[in-house]
């Protein structure tokens, strides 16, 4: 399927079930290993923080990324598995939403896992400190390098 697709297929089939690539939605969603559900987004869907739309840049790009905010210019996301925020997300750029993946053979449905939810709001409320961790990592890492001189 080529990502042209996604936009018509969901409208199609009120649905889409593929398998993203790309590590920005790290730890819950890994590189080609979780197939996603993406429901279809319409004018009756009501975003809200911790959700993850599934979206199309103006550069054509598609995106899954979590709604950490809203401001005057649409919602603010950020993958999972970064620190810097999207601003300007606006609602005519989203066209589904994450209902549930799998984990191996695990279905997560976002709505009713308790341990999602607490993931999720865990996870945005330390994202502001995970570039600190990020950060620390590197340096960790880097000592342990050999340097030659």
């Amino acid at each position: 399927m080529s990502k042209g697709d996604y936009i018509s297929l969901i409208k199609e089939n009120g649905q889409l079930v593929f398998t993203p690539g790309g590590t920005s939605m790290n730890p819950i969603l890994r590189h080609h290993q979780c197939p996603v559900i993406i429901k279809a987004a319409d004018d009756r869907t009501k975003l809200k923080k911790y959700d993850i739309p599934f979206y199309r840049r103006d550069n054509g790009q598609f995106v899954l990324h979590r709604i950490i905010g809203k401001n005057k210019d649409g919602f603010i996301c950020c993958g999972d598995g970064q620190t810097a925020p999207e601003y300007g997300v606006r609602e005519d750029m989203i066209f589904g939403i994450l209902v549930g993946y799998y984990k191996g053979d695990k279905y997560i449905d976002v709505k009713r896992n308790t341990r999602y939810k607490i993931y999720s709001r865990f996870w945005v409320a330390i994202r502001p400190i995970r570039r600190v961790f990020a950060k620390l990592r590197s340096t960790v890492a880097g000592f342990g390098k050999k340097r030659e001189d």
